[in-house]
């Protein structure tokens, strides 16, 4: 009998080639689903975070809209536009 879960955690029940993590540069807007964020390089300045279901989460970060470099960040976001900085996104299924 097989394990299904386990086929699932080692990615062996996946149908085909996925992507798990996106880079997203300065001034280039991603539209994808995904779980969580992190600057990469250095801070990050975003000047769009929205969640899937469409609502803002620029708020989520603060007044500046700084996402710090050695911080993970959390959600269920939709969609994201750095104004400076490079992000590393980490998608859900696709």
């Amino acid at each position: 009998m097989r394990d299904i879960a386990l086929d699932r955690m080692t990615g062996q029940a996946n149908p085909g080639n996925q992507q798990f993590l996106q880079i997203v540069a300065t001034g280039t807007t991603a539209t994808v689903d995904f779980w969580a964020v992190s600057a990469i390089g250095g801070n990050a300045v975003l000047s769009q975070l929205t969640n899937q279901d469409g609502t803002d989460a620029l708020g989520y970060l603060g007044a500046g809209f700084t996402l710090y470099e050695n911080a993970f960040y959390t959600g269920r976001f939709g969609a994201i536009r750095t104004s400076s900085g490079v992000v590393k996104l980490e998608l859900n299924e696709q």
